[in-house]
């Protein structure tokens, strides 16, 4: 009885041990093919004047925090994969600074 107990659970170690070993040579899930880039700067994004829109457009915001929280979404240079759509800067730099100067 304890020999075919044991020769059980030596395999199962031995068939896990194997599984756990394979896995470390498959890509890792999030691996992309597509090369990282550098979004250009985008036309819109040079002409959006962030305390112009804050007075026109908002109310009960600081100004002065938005277009501080504005710019510096705006400058940011975040890599992105080709081929996926991203969040229009402008969209994010208004829900930020709406967000965090109210």
């Amino acid at each position: 009885m304890w020999h075919s107990l044991s020769f059980r659970l030596f395999m199962v170690l031995f068939v896990c041990g194997g599984l756990v070993a394979s896995v470390q040579f498959l890509p890792p899930l999030t691996a992309s093919d597509e090369p990282l880039v550098f979004m250009p700067g985008r036309p819109e994004v040079a002409s959006f004047d962030p305390m112009q829109y804050c007075q026109s457009n908002l109310s009960g915001v600081s100004c002065d925090c938005f277009a501080q929280k504005a710019a510096q979404v705006l400058s940011e240079a975040n890599a992105r994969v080709t081929g996926f759509d991203y969040a229009n800067p402008i969209d994010l730099a208004v829900l930020q600074g709406s967000q965090n100067c109210s």
